[in-house]
Formats: structure tokens, sequence, C-alpha cells
């Protein structure tokens, strides 16, 4: 079967037949959700074997693997390129990944493999930099000097105040060099936004202890909704504004942050329950899995063995340390003669677009099968905040992918767009089965108080409207869930407004399962 059949009036049956595309639908209450495994088989060729080899390196889950290695190339890619909506819209391609998993899960060692390309990469920038300050050291000198000399000068202390200032615009202040530090753990927003404005303009937020992150004082009981807020103006390619200890407004455009945080089940317990990330809109922000955890369940493998599946994975070095050595900002370096220009002058993006019409009707069928069941009583219900978004993400993924593939690229190729289709289906169930388990869902909740209020199974749709639960006693709240507990078995109309219950006996099950890991 194809991923999709195109204007087809069984478009829906087929896409719910379809493992490849959409997401499974829940399971009858009091059973666990289905979860799609990783596309592992839906990556190119290429990208599928360095995920292999990551995997056979670090023994980490799949799902580890492919964000290690993914955020690696979306921090290059994200300051090559911004794509143009088909509606016109131009956004950044940054993504914003988090992996949830305990200790033993070889996080950290996925992470410093992945990075290596983009660790030489600050190394070399590094380099630059020290010989960049040493320069700027003995320049600042003969500036201060020679600025002390001219205000201890009697004729300078006659002039009037135009002159003096004049004179003072003569002599050239040297600017500190830019200092390279592209990946951060544990920053404040204060610190990350003064390591834009001192720094390069592309940042990955990248930790395999998520708890440094969700810990810190940028996530305490003052600064969670503030934190959340600019990391969702960041995702969204919105201007930095913030006004400094001295009054001065600091506007930056055209900042890229991409993130990867891996964090512990307990750790993003807490950080969920604030109910701040789901309200604010951060988490629809993100690209969420939760694997099975691999420890205890790991073989011996042999040093030479581990040594041949890095081995594998140094073509992806190469192709995204040539990456980072093909950005560009607005303006050359006048005064060190840097080939990728002044990074204090910005980001200079190109636009990538979604143009053929094969991509375009996949695009179009993925949004239209996503639109149509985040309504009240859809399958995506709990998580329209995502599904509302997952065009986006597709888009972003895509262009990342399509941009590794061919850095001269300007448009999304079909393949990289199916690729990406199938990675966001993957998330969207991740998001169904991490926070849909969080809590009783509405059809748990309507269901268990009338087990509790009519033991005698009869009950009437006007009764539970004017007493039920208090979220429940609104028609369009209440009648879809009516439907859907009828189409699992859990109810029966016998007639208009008059429904029995199935005994409970037939049920084993009311409640689903609460486990989210």
């Amino acid at each position: 079967m194809t991923l999709l059949h195109n204007h087809s009036e069984d478009f829906e049956t087929s896409l719910h037949q379809s493992p490849s595309y959409a997401p499974s639908l829940p399971q009858p209450l009091g059973e666990k959700l289905e979860r799609l495994p990783f596309p592992i088989e839906a990556l190119d060729r290429n990208l599928k074997a360095y995920v292999l080899a990551l995997h056979g390196a670090s023994q980490a889950p799949l799902e580890i693997c492919f964000a290690s290695l993914f955020s690696a190339m979306n921090h290059a890619t994200q300051a090559l390129a911004v794509i143009k909506l088909p509606h016109g819209q131009v956004k950044p391609l940054s993504c914003f990944l988090m992996s949830i998993a305990d200790s033993g899960e070889r996080k950290t060692r996925a992470d410093d493999d992945a990075l290596k390309a983009t660790a030489k990469y600050q190394d070399h920038l590094l380099t630059h930099y020290a010989k960049k300050n040493e320069h700027y050291k003995r320049q600042k000198a003969a500036y201060e000097v020679e600025r002390k000399s001219l205000f201890n000068d009697k004729d300078f202390k006659k002039l009037t105040s135009d002159e003096k200032s004049t004179l003072l615009d003569q002599l050239k202040e040297p600017r500190e060099p830019r200092y390279p530090i592209l990946v951060t753990a544990d920053p404040t927003m204060e610190g990350l936004i003064k390591l834009f404005y001192n720094g390069y303009p592309f940042v990955m937020l990248s930790t395999s202890e998520g708890g440094e992150f969700f810990g810190s004082h940028a996530n305490n009981k003052d600064n969670h909704l503030k934190t959340l807020a600019k990391l969702s103006r960041l995702w969204d390619g919105a201007p930095i504004d913030q006004v400094r200890k001295d009054s001065e407004l600091l506007f930056l455009k055209d900042q890229r942050l991409n993130l990867h945080i891996s964090v512990q089940c307990n750790v993003f317990e807490g950080f969920i329950g604030h109910g701040v990330a789901e309200r604010q809109g951060f988490l629809s922000r993100v690209l969420l899995a939760a694997p099975k955890p691999l420890a205890g369940t790991r073989l011996w493998i042999e040093p030479e063995e581990a040594q041949d599946h890095l081995k594998r994975l140094e073509p992806f070095f190469d192709t995204l340390f040539y990456l980072y050595t093909l950005i560009q900002f607005n303006k050359p370096d006048l005064e060190n003669g840097d080939p990728q220009g002044d990074p204090a002058s910005g980001l200079k993006l190109r636009e990538m677009v979604c143009r053929s019409s094969e991509a375009l009707s996949l695009l179009r069928d993925f949004y239209a099968y996503g639109e149509s069941k985040i309504t009240l009583g859809g399958v995506f219900y709990d998580i329209k905040d995502f599904v509302s978004k997952s065009q986006e993400h597709v888009l972003r993924i895509a262009t990342t992918l399509t941009l590794f593939e061919n850095h001269q690229a300007e448009e999304i190729t079909v393949e990289s767009l199916i690729t990406a289709i199938h990675l966001v289906n993957f998330y969207i169930s991740e998001h169904l089965f991490i926070r849909s388990a969080e809590k009783e869902t509405d059809e748990a909740l309507l269901l268990a108080w009338l087990y509790k209020k009519f033991p005698d199974d009869f009950f009437q749709r006007r009764y539970v409207l004017q007493n039920g639960p208090n979220k429940l006693r609104k028609a369009a709240a209440l009648d879809p869930l009516l439907i859907k507990l009828q189409e699992l078995g859990y109810l029966k109309e016998n007639a208009k407004g008059l429904y029995r219950l199935v005994p409970l006996e037939k049920n084993l099950k009311v409640n689903p399962l609460k486990e989210v890991f």
C-alpha cells in the first residue's frame, strides 16, 4: 500500500489500515494505547545506516539515537535556511526534541558521539577566537592609552562638548570578538540571550541530564512560565528583545535555537505536573519520545565492534562539518577577514519551499486527516495543540533532511517529506501515549461516574446534563462521549435519551491504564 491514497473516497479507511501513516486508534477503555514503533525503515538509506551505527556503538534506544543525530543536523541547517510555508509564512527550521528515559539508557553516550562534528567545528572557531582575542586585547590597550591621553590634554579640556564628541568619535573602540559557544546545557533565559548577544546566532540547548535544565533557576516557580514563553518565541522565530539592568534595550533578529533534552521520567513528570507547558503551548512545539528501556537486555560488545560502528558514522560527521563551513553571516568580517563573515551581523538565510504538486498533495492530505481528528471526541483531541502544529513539524524536519542530503537544494524533496510524515506520525503516537495516559480521559471520567451513580444500569441523558461531572454538563461535551462509549461497547441506547450500561463484569477494566512509561 502506498503512503497515501490521494483524492480517494476511502482515504480515511486506508489511513486506518496503514501502520506507516496514521497512528493507531486508541483501544477500548481499560487497554493500553497502541504505540507506533520508531519508523527506522522510513529513513533514507544513509540516515538509517547512521542511526543503526550509533545504536550499535552506544546501545541506546533507536529513538534516542535518531534524536541525537537529527539534533546535530538541525543545529547546522537552521543556520542555513528558513522554510516558507504553503500559505506564505516564513519560519525557522529549528526543532525541539525531548527524549524521556531513565538512567542506564545511554543518553549521554549517544549525544557525545552524535555531536562530534559539532564539537570539532566549535574547536575550530575557538582556535580562531584565541587569535582574535589576542589582537583585540592589544587594540583595546592602545585605545585606552590614546583615550586617556586625549582626556589629559589641556587643549582638549578647552573644547566645546560638540568638539570633544567629534574627537572621541574618531577614536575607534575595538569590538570584542564573539565567543563561539554553540552548545549549552543549562542556561537561564537571561544567560541564553547574553550568549546570543555576545556569541554566535545559532545555539543548541542540549543535555543528556534534563534535571540540569528543569531543576535550574530558569525553571523555578517564578521563572517557569517566562522560560517556556521565551523558548516558544525562539521556536517561532520571533525577535529577542530584553531591557538590560543598565536600561539598554537588546533587540536581536534571526537568532536560532534548537533543543535536545534527555530527561528522566520522574523529572519529566514533575515538569509536566505544573500544567504550564501544555497550557502555554510549549509541548506543542516539542517532538516527544519515551522509548522502551533497554537496560538489562544488552549483550556485551567487543571494543573493536563498537569502533567499527563509529567508523560508519564518519561520512555523517564529514557532511555535518561541511555544512557548518557553509554558514554565512550578513556582512563581511572586515577586521579579521573571516570568510563566513561577521556573526554580529546575523545569519544570511535563504528560503526553502515546498511547491511540487505531489508534495503539496501529501501535505494537504496529512493536514486534513489531523484536523478532522482534533475536535471534541476525536482521537487527537487530547493532543490537538501538537497536531495543529504537525504540518509545520513535518516541513521543518523535511527541510533539514533535504539540506543534509543536498546543501544546494532550494525545494523540499518528496522523499524527505514522506520520511518527515512518518516521523511526525511516530511523534503523534508518542504524544498520545505520554500525555493521554497522564490523566483520566473524559470517557473514563464519565464511565466511572455512570457506574457509580446508576448501579441498576439505566440512566437518562438529561439527568447527566443536569447532575453529571461539571465539565460534561453541556451537550457539546457530553454527546460525543456518549457516542464514543456506544462505539466502544459500554453503552446501549434503548430509546431516545435513555441509555443502558453494559454490565461491568463484561468490561474487566473501566479506567484506562494510568502508567505513562
